[in-house]
């Protein structure tokens, strides 16, 4: 049951891109179509970081500060995962 749980939260972001596709949200975000996709599967959460930031444009047009530092700590977040699971890879050997 508990490995059910995990899967349902690694999962969790990938099926919020899902859904912001459907509602074009992304789209405003991401000129083309390939960022969003590569993100899905190495950096699920740093797409969902940046859309939201995109989405929630500032004064003058620009993306602000908070909206960067959003980013920069869900790509800390993506980063840790892949990190953890090599490490817990190199454990089980």
């Amino acid at each position: 049951m508990g490995c059910i749980i995990i899967a349902a939260l690694l999962g969790m972001p990938r099926i919020a891109i899902l859904v912001l596709v459907m509602h074009g949200w992304l789209s405003r975000a991401f000129e083309h179509g390939l960022w969003p996709m590569i993100g899905f599967f190495l950096a699920p959460w740093t797409i969902l970081a940046y859309a939201l930031a995109m989405n929630n444009i500032g004064p003058a047009g620009q993306v602000t500060t908070a909206g960067w530092a959003l980013t920069a700590l869900a790509f800390a977040v993506d980063m840790g995962l892949v990190g953890g699971g090599a490490r817990a890879r190199r454990k089980r050997k």
